[in-house]
Formats: structure tokens, C-alpha cells, sequence
């Protein structure tokens, strides 16, 4: 048993010396890592406006004799489909990175800067946030979609606005995921 305990205690030990934790050192030069891409001039506040163009869609939803099309990062474009022959765009609401969108009677539930909100559309004209449960898909620690790679290190003040990471050449960077 002695001799068996003696034969196998240096593999049981040496897997713990060969764990990789990433790189000892960062980079000197060029390499290919992930640069986050932030939303630019963005409104926090969810606003009803006038129409937009219907650039990124997402996507449609009806309500009532309205169809509701979600622009992606943007908001919302609201419809009039009473005659489906001739619709309508009535107008924009403004929700700053907004992915998706559901329904839920009157209400539209929206993904609002890594906040989700639920707004009262009763009133088409007069959209109203009614509640928000801040930093549900806690975007404030949002991190490049692949580990092993090098990556620029986020803007703490702008985390939240991480919209998307791009592969693409950085000069000695100083995060590692």
C-alpha cells in the first residue's frame, strides 16, 4: 500500500501545477482581442417622439389596431393598422438600447440600458414607465462572449452602454478574460 501511495502522489500533485490562469505578462504589441462597442448619443429618459426611420428591425407585435416594431438599440415605432391597406406611423418611443420587447395587456416590457421597464401604452400618444427592475442583466459586468483572449479593458463609466464586442487588432492591451 506504502508503495502504491508513493507511485501515485506525484500525478495526484502535479495537476495542480499545470492549471492555467491565462498569461503571466500582458502582451508587448499588437494582437487580435475583443473591443467593446458602446451606444452613442443615447437618452436615458423613454420618451414618445415622432417617427423615425425603420432602419434595424426587430421584432412586431400587435396591439389592439397598433403594430408595435422594435428598432433594435433604439425603441419602439408604433403603427396604426386600423386599415391595413394604408397604415399609419403615429410616432417613436425612445428606449435607449433596446433589444426586445413583450406584451402584457396595456403594457410593453422592454429591455431599457440592462434595466427592464414596463410602460403603460394605454394611451398611445402618452406612453408612461411604470416600473423598472434596475440592472437585471447586470450589464455593468459585461464581459467580451469568448475566454482565452486578450480584450479592452471597459470604460467603467460606460459599461452599461456595451452594446456588442468586435474582434479586432489592439496594441498592447491590458485585460485578459
Amino acid at each position: 500500500m506504502k508503495n502504491f501511495i508513493l507511485l501515485f502522489a506525484p500525478l495526484i500533485f502535479s495537476s495542480c501545477i499545470f492549471i492555467d490562469e491565462g498569461p503571466a505578462e500582458f502582451p508587448a504589441g499588437d494582437v487580435i482581442g475583443y473591443q467593446p462597442v458602446y451606444l452613442e448619443n443615447i437618452s436615458e429618459e423613454i420618451t414618445f417622439v415622432t417617427t423615425k426611420p425603420l432602419v434595424n428591425p426587430g421584432k412586431i407585435y400587435r396591439y389592439n389596431r397598433y403594430l408595435l416594431v422594435n428598432e433594435l438599440s433604439q425603441g419602439v415605432h408604433v403603427i396604426d393598422n386600423n386599415d391595413p391597406s394604408n397604415p399609419t406611423v403615429l410616432g417613436f418611443i425612445n428606449i435607449a438600447g433596446n433589444v426586445d420587447i413583450a406584451m402584457k395587456g396595456n403594457f410593453l416590457i422592454a429591455d431599457h440600458l440592462g434595466d427592464l421597464v414596463t410602460i403603460d401604452i394605454s394611451d398611445m400618444n402618452n406612453p408612461k414607465e411604470v416600473d423598472r427592475v434596475d440592472d437585471i442583466y447586470n450589464r455593468s459586468g459585461a464581459l467580451p462572449p469568448a475566454e482565452g483572449r486578450y480584450y479592452e479593458c471597459p470604460d467603467p463609466l460606460r459599461s452599461h452602454l456595451i452594446r456588442d464586442w468586435v474582434l479586432v487588432p489592439l496594441t498592447n492591451p491590458e485585460c485578459y478574460r
